[in-house]
């Protein structure tokens, strides 16, 4: 397995790890709350690489720097947005609960819209040169282990 099946398996981990610790009855939180806890650890270390390597290495750098940047700002916009929601909701719990639902398209556009990139020459992954191989008719991303 690479690291887009580690991805999507640990971000369903990590959402039903989020909504379980925050909607667990008496100490069963205390289960959920590891399960979050690892499977953020292993998000934030596989997804930094693979997001990494899904663009081409000349800009590889600028494009993991602008993901940072729209994750702050992310951050930010929910916690604005999780202070506004509350004076209807009137619970963090919930509130924290339904953004982690947010999450669950993700692993699933993660599956059918971006390439595995583990055992893959990068450089045939990069979206330009998949492009102009694909002009060319000479790129089978799937046998690319068998051509190196």
């Amino acid at each position: 397995y690479g690291r887009k099946r580690f991805i999507e398996v640990f971000s369903l981990a990590s959402i039903g790890g989020v909504v379980g610790f925050y909607r667990a009855p008496g100490q069963t939180f205390v289960v959920f709350f590891f399960m979050q806890l690892l499977a953020g650890f292993v998000l934030v270390v596989v997804s930094n690489t693979y997001f990494g390597e899904c663009f081409p290495t000349a800009v590889r750098a600028t494009a993991q720097s602008v993901l940072k940047i729209i994750l702050v700002v992310a951050g930010i916009i929910s916690i604005a947005l999780e202070s506004i929601l509350y004076e209807q909701v009137q619970s963090h719990w919930k509130l924290v609960s339904l953004f982690a639902l947010t999450a669950l398209p993700c692993p699933i556009i993660l599956h059918f819209f971006l390439p595995e990139t583990s055992s893959k020459d990068l450089d045939l992954i990069s979206p330009e040169t998949v492009v102009a191989h694909h002009r060319l008719g000479s790129v089978d991303l799937e046998d690319s282990d068998a051509q190196h």
